[in-house]
């Protein structure tokens, strides 16, 4: 048996390279060895199933990941997809979605992708239903920090990396109050770059002047000066 365990992490492999690493250089689609490969685990995104068919048509243990692209899903699932695989006795997918509404998507199409899949592929171990689990994708290595002064915010439940500290009198943790406005900007900044670590800080808004102004310069000021990232979302008046 051969297990096929590999990771596209540092160069992207189209499916056409995919295919050569097996069929040659030609434009031949019909593989002029065959590897009997078993277990097929290769990490790259959304690969279709054309391509493990004939890489790998003798694979019986196969690992798939995917973006949330439900056109990408529904191949294969469809009757010319994973089924064509006539030894496949266990199927495990990994989803990547980017963000909270694409793993909702995922698992909203979850239960209806492996009724499917199940009914399809005849050769799937019964004893073993196929898994499609949701991770939310981070990216490798450091990640941007995004520092957020605002009036704090409630992140409890929230994906992604976060810390957060207050500079408020009243000594009270940076998720305490309202923190409205502050955990409104925290969505909207997870939404645009789901990836970023946030450094929450709660500013000191005690101070209540006409103009409508509340948080003390001194006490943004003293948040700047403190920490260390690449952006300061402020957007209080």
């Amino acid at each position: 048996m051969i297990s096929l365990l590999l990771s596209a992490r540092h160069v992207v492999l189209s499916t056409p390279a995919i295919r050569r690493c097996f069929t040659g250089w030609s434009c031949s689609e019909i593989p002029t060895d065959d590897f009997h490969v078993e277990v097929w685990k290769w990490k790259e995104h959304d690969i279709c199933s054309d391509t493990i068919f004939t890489a790998a048509p003798s694979a019986r243990d196969v690992y798939l990941y995917s973006s949330v692209n439900t056109a990408v899903l529904r191949g294969w699932a469809s009757e010319s997809g994973l089924c064509k695989l006539t030894k496949l006795q266990r199927l495990t997918i990994e989803v990547h979605p980017k963000d909270g509404n694409d793993e909702k998507d995922c698992q909203e199409f979850a239960v209806e992708f492996i009724k499917t899949v199940s009914s399809r592929c005849k050769t799937l171990d019964p004893r073993i239903a196929p898994k499609m689990t949701a991770s939310l994708l981070m990216a490798r290595g450091l990640s941007a920090r995004v520092a957020l002064l605002d009036d704090g915010a409630k992140l409890t439940g929230k994906y992604g990396k976060q810390k957060g500290q207050s500079f408020h009198p009243d000594k009270e943790e940076y998720f305490v109050g309202p923190c409205i406005h502050g955990t409104k900007m925290a969505d909207y900044i997870r939404q645009l770059c789901p990836e970023v670590e946030l450094l929450i800080a709660r500013l000191d808004d005690s101070r209540k002047v006409e103009s409508g102004q509340r948080f003390t310069t001194a006490s943004a000021y003293k948040v700047s000066t403190q920490i260390n990232v690449y952006v300061i979302v402020m957007s209080r008046n």
